[in-house]
């Protein structure tokens, strides 16, 4: 291996890898996730799944992509990931059309919320008494008693009318902010890899930093509801939610999904278990954080308001409740503006990051397209394809796009199951572990393995649970989006797989299909020699009865050594006692050959 391994441990990629993990994560879905305002997710839950589960899945997809520096197209672990990797890019693709739509309705949300829109609905005069009420009459009415309906307020009016289509004007302004949308997509995306880096490390300080200082400005606006709030977050008795949170890890640790591309600028070295574990952390106290601010919020605008809908989406709660919510705090426009830069800024690094890695991939496939023309087309067919979302309106939002999601995370399921089962049970959990053991000289310990070796068994045992969920539903349009969505996406991963195994069979090599490549490996040769000639029990220096053969202090047998102090010491002695030996032994020789050229000269002489 080469030398620089050495110092794989150095921080900076470990913090180029959190940059990039937030960029990959970061999208209106993970915004709030414990507030229990749109799904019951527990915390307990979610630490525990994505701590079997999250982590050993991008530690394992992550290393791979460190080890061999390639992209899973060309020469990859196995042929048939070949197919795993098309249905990544089609739940990829598809996630991000679902946040693009997002996106734009932030840019254009925050807009009006800088000219008043939503709060001044109800001054046109065209609503009856009682029917559209601002935050004036809402506040009134509160001081006396008397809470207001949520379908009556100046937010839920703005919010029916700007998401239908009904007026020409609006349909015009959308559109609009999504061209916008997507042209800053193509720029960020164009831009040099440092430039993206620097975006992601942007996102991430602004995610972190804005999230910090709205939870400390909440705090004090609401000292009363701290403990009640965060009792109610950490709270292990409400109802388990193991399908949400499992649809959460799915999405921020990458499984299905394309994952975590470093773009070569993480040293391959870098110790990948530790990155996961601080990004995991990192992640985790930030969503507790927001989730923090969302309920507090949202218990503040319960006090006037009765929310009497059925479901809350998480559209609605970003663009329904959240703005009426921060209409009881001081300065809440400050605070909008701090939340939808939030929003905007971390979904703008997520779809430049995916979509990068998506135009990568396929430049990889289709190597006579260059990744600018690739990444052109992309951009073209994301913004004809999102127009039909951005103009939908709010009950289609809860009915075909709910159900474009279940299906998404349905099929992340299969593709993350099946790619784990490759790398496990195909290639196998030992030979994998030995390459770790061998790249970044530390061989993973019992819990890797374990949780990597049951990983496809508890996936496919949640999409079976899911599917079984999906007959039960009872708005047949969302079930139906969903299960066309799901049936399209596994008939496409099953062309790949098929055509995969078609080849090897026409060439005699079926059983081929099924290995691993001969290029697999590292990108060097040397390092690929090193691989097929590495010992793990040489490498571990350890003998049977456990004790290291080559300790600087004892040897096998447990008997002591001497120090290197001593070792160049007598060394140095050694060789000093041989100088003086030499220099007698050179002396004594020139004196006794002098005595004999003497004597020789007086024998002459004689």
């Amino acid at each position: 291996m080469s030398e620089s391994g050495h110092d794989h441990f150095k921080w900076d990629s470990i913090k180029t890898f959190v940059y990039f993990a937030f960029a990959f994560s970061s999208s209106t879905f993970t915004f709030d996730m414990f507030s229990k305002i749109v799904d019951n997710i527990r915390l307990f839950d979610f630490i525990l799944i994505q701590i079997t589960i999250g982590m050993s899945y991008m530690f394992m997809d992550c290393f791979i992509r460190q080890y061999t520096r390639k992209l899973d197209f060309t020469q990859s672990l196995n042929p048939l990931l070949k197919g795993i990797t098309y249905g990544a890019i089609i739940q990829s693709a598809m996630w991000a059309l679902l946040h693009a739509r997002d996106l734009a309705d932030s840019f254009e949300y925050l807009a009006m919320i800088l000219l008043a829109r939503p709060f001044n609905a109800c001054k046109a005069g065209t609503h009856k008494a009682n029917e559209c009420l601002d935050y004036i009459y809402i506040t009134l009415a509160c001081n006396i008693g008397k809470k207001t309906p949520m379908n009556s307020t100046s937010v839920h009016i703005y919010y029916t009318k700007s998401f239908t289509h009904n007026m020409q004007r609006g349909s015009t302004t959308k559109v609009f902010a999504l061209a916008v949308v997507w042209i800053s997509n193509f720029f960020f995306t164009t831009v040099s890899d440092e430039t993206l880096l620097l975006i992601s490390k942007i996102s991430f300080l602004w995610r972190t930093w804005s999230t910090c200082f709205l939870a400390v400005v909440v705090s004090f606006s609401a000292q009363n509801m701290t403990t009640i709030v965060l009792g109610e977050i950490m709270n292990l008795n409400s109802p388990s939610s193991y399908g949400h949170s499992i649809d959460l890890v799915t999405h921020i640790y990458g499984i299905g999904n394309i994952g975590v591309y470093d773009f070569q600028m993480i040293s391959p070295y870098t110790m990948v278990d530790n990155a996961v574990i601080i990004f995991t952390v990192i992640f985790t106290l930030m969503g507790i954080l927001r989730s923090y601010i969302m309920r507090i919020l949202y218990k503040l605008m319960l006090k006037c308001i009765t929310v009497d809908l059925k479901q809350i989406s998480y559209h609605y709660l970003l663009f329904g409740i959240l703005p009426l919510a921060a209409d009881f705090l001081n300065a809440h426009r400050l605070y909008l503006f701090v939340i939808y830069g939030n929003i905007m800024i971390a979904t703008i690094a997520y779809l430049s990051t995916t979509t990068l890695a998506i135009s990568k991939l396929l430049h990889r496939e289709f190597r006579r397209l260059k990744n600018i023309y690739i990444v052109g087309i992309l951009c073209f067919v994301g913004f004809a394809t999102s127009v039909p979302l951005v103009l939908a309106d709010a009950a289609m939002y809860n009915t075909k796009v709910q159900g474009l999601a279940y299906g998404v995370h349905m099929t992340v399921l299969y593709v993350g199951g099946f790619k784990v089962a490759l790398v496990m049970w195909i290639y196998g959990v030992k030979r994998f572990s030995k390459d770790i053991h061998f790249w970044l000289d530390f061989k993973p310990t019992k819990f890797w393995i374990v949780c990597w070796s049951i990983m496809p068994i508890i996936l496919i045992g949640f999409l079976m649970h899911r599917i079984l969920k999906l007959t039960g539903m009872t708005d047949f349009p969302e079930m139906l989006t969903a299960a066309l969505w799901f049936g399209i996406s596994i008939i496409l991963i099953d062309i790949f797989q098929l055509r995969t195994i078609t080849k090897y069979m026409v060439a005699n090599h079926f059983v081929n299909a099924f290995r691993s490549s001969r290029n697999y490996g590292p990108p060097e040769q040397e390092d690929r020699e090193r691989r097929r000639n590495f010992n793990e029990t040489l490498r571990l220096r350890k003998c049977k009865h456990s004790c290291r053969v080559f300790d600087d202090t004892y040897d096998c047998n447990h008997m002591p050594l001497m120090s290197r102090a001593s070792l160049e010491t007598s060394d140095v002695s050694l060789g000093s006692s041989r100088d003086e030996l030499m220099n007698i032994y050179e002396a004594s020789r020139s004196k006794k050959e002098f005595r004999t050229s003497t004597g020789a000269v007086d024998v002459v002489h004689s």
